[in-house]
């Protein structure tokens, strides 16, 4: 709640009732204020996102009012421009653009939010944030700068450019969003997903849903998979950690698959659900205010296919696993190696897109044939898969760099 990433949103939300007071002062002095004001307000809006991943600070409260907060800034001051001709009319066109597409990607996202898919920001939309800051900079120093500095033909100029890439994005969005909505089986419609999810969602006291669709619907939303590969002690728990909150921040969901060679037991001994077990239940469902844990018994087979381990997974973006077993070896892998472990690399040639780590052993290597990540920066590593695996691209028909669950792709090495 109180992290600095955060306290730099909640200052750029703070900061609208001020940029609105100077409008109504008028002096050029406060015209300075203003565009002073908004431009630190749109320095903020690059260093909390950095922040929050450099410090490992992402947080679900920051995610939803990172975007929130720049939507209130941009259209709070479009419409002061505009209601006090500040800008010229046919600049009133870029403008109702903007606040169109907000709407548009906004309902956008409600809708699909109802049947869990999520439409990460993307890299043109990151500029056109950032375009969109910096013709309102500009445009509020209208009035304070001689009008030989051309400033309002400048800020409007950005201001129509900033309303193509809006367009551009806005259409990407919608595309995105109704290739997503015809994944939904017909049967399906938003109506009989709020039942169903009343029905078979486990709630906690904040009544954040974990809803639990059908098989059916389960089966039109594709996993993507990433291994973390490597020996044991050479940090690939800890990469993994760093990583999920980073890729959060993009707006993807992800789940995690460990696997070991150890017998498991969660239950303790005398445990009600441990008797359930041990009297024959095929599965054991343990449900709490906050989490539930399921237990499922191997009786009369050997553990299943990975595919089948995966299918028992919610709809995710991604799905990491961290373990090397399981028949993985047409599946993408990231190895984390160490010379201090004393052995050689695991997976040469498996699928392997990079090798993480930190470097000294970088520097010491001669050989390695993929490329190599800094493994004291999972930021660079979060950015590297994302690009890698295609996670933001949403609609893509080529699957020539990732592998989905069920596929079986050669890999280069």
């Amino acid at each position: 709640m109180t992290t600095l990433p955060n306290i730099l949103t909640y200052a750029r939300i703070v900061v609208i009732p001020l940029l609105l007071v100077t409008f109504y002062d008028g002096t050029e002095s406060a015209q300075l204020v203003a565009s002073a004001l908004f431009l630190v307000a749109a320095i903020t809006d690059f260093f909390d996102g950095h922040l929050a991943r450099r410090r490992n600070q992402v947080t679900r409260l920051g995610m939803f009012l990172d975007p929130i907060a720049d939507k209130l800034l941009v259209a709070s001051v479009l419409l002061m421009l505009i209601g006090f001709n500040r800008i010229s009319e046919i600049s009133y066109i870029p403008a109702v653009t903007i606040l169109c597409r907000e709407i548009l990607v906004s309902g956008l996202r409600e809708f699909l939010a109802e049947v869990q898919v999520s439409i990460p920001v993307s890299r043109l939309a990151k500029w056109k944030t950032a375009m969109q800051l910096i013709a309102l900079t500009w445009l509020l120093l209208v009035d304070a700068v001689p009008v030989c500095f051309y400033v309002r033909t400048v800020g409007e100029a950005i201001l129509w450019i900033a309303a193509i890439l809006t367009m551009l994005t806005g259409y990407d969005y919608l595309k995105a969003g109704l290739t997503c909505m015809q994944t939904v089986p017909k049967s399906y419609n938003i109506g009989s997903i709020r039942e169903n999810s009343r029905k078979t969602s486990l709630i906690n006291k904040n009544n954040i849903t974990n809803s639990l669709v059908s098989s059916e619907y389960i089966a039109h939303k594709v996993k993507k998979v990433l291994i973390v590969a490597g020996y044991s002690g050479s940090g690939k728990t800890t990469l993994i950690c760093s990583l999920i909150p980073l890729l959060n921040a993009y707006g993807l969901t992800v789940s995690t698959f460990k696997h070991t060679h150890h017998d498991i037991d969660s239950d303790p001994p005398g445990k009600d659900s441990r008797r359930h077990r041990e009297t024959g239940a095929h599965e054991v469902m343990l449900v709490g205010p906050k989490r539930a844990v399921t237990v499922s018994e191997w009786r009369t087979h050997s553990v299943p296919s990975l595919p089948a381990l995966l299918s028992r997974l919610q709809p995710v973006d991604l799905v990491i696993i961290e373990g090397l077993s399981l028949h993985t070896k047409n599946y993408p892998k990231i190895e984390v190696w160490r010379a201090a472990i004393g052995k050689p690399r695991v997976l040469p040639g498996q699928a392997l897109l990079a090798v993480a780590m930190i470097r000294k052993d970088a520097a010491a290597t001669q050989t390695v044939d993929v490329p190599v990540l800094d493994l004291d920066d999972p930021g660079a590593v979060a950015d590297f898969l994302v690009d890698r695996l295609g996670l933001l691209s949403r609609t893509r028909k080529d699957e020539n760099s990732l592998l989905c669950v069920g596929e079986s792709k050669n890999w280069p090495g």
